[in-house]
């Protein structure tokens, strides 16, 4: 943070959510179902942010983005997805090879994903989603120790916490 280069983003780029691997070089952004044409989108910018490109294949106009992180690396990228209508339901997008192609993972749960936070590890080989369960007297956690290919689910009996980290 020491030095700061402003950069101008075109005029229908809106981020409200960004993710930076740990040189600057791969940055990812969203805009949580924001937008000036009313859909979510999704950007990448190989280039330390000079230029910005849309992402293909993640978003539809039945999601949105709600939660990303990438990779120290910038290799794996996740993205939480949560329905817009009842016709879709929450999932996760995931790249391996720096946002070139994305699958779809989905994750088990008995209802949409409400406030999700996102933590992954450096390697982005180990994911952690909490998602509270406002009212219901619990968080669900959903964890992964394989690059989010396959998820397993806690209850736990506190209510609302906000916020973990991986180290």
């Amino acid at each position: 943070g020491e030095n700061w280069i402003q950069t101008i983003l075109p005029s229908a780029i809106i981020l409200n959510m960004l993710s930076i691997s740990s040189d600057g070089r791969i940055q990812l952004g969203a805009n949580g179902g924001i937008s000036n044409s009313g859909h979510n989108n999704i950007y990448i910018s190989s280039n330390y942010g000079n230029t910005w490109i849309s992402v293909t294949g993640v978003t539809d106009p039945n999601t949105f983005c709600l939660r990303l992180k990438i990779s120290s690396s910038g290799q794996y990228q996740f993205c939480i997805m949560r329905p817009v209508t009842s016709s879709s339901s929450s999932s996760i997008k995931i790249s391996s090879n720096f946002g070139v192609n994305w699958t779809t993972i989905s994750i088990s749960t008995t209802r949409d994903l409400f406030l999700p936070n996102l933590s992954i590890s450096a390697s982005g080989k180990y994911l952690i989603i909490i998602d509270s369960n406002v009212g219901a007297g619990y968080d669900l956690f959903y964890y992964s120790t394989n690059y989010g290919n396959n998820f397993t689910t806690i209850s736990s009996k506190y209510e609302w916490i906000q916020n973990i980290s991986i180290y």
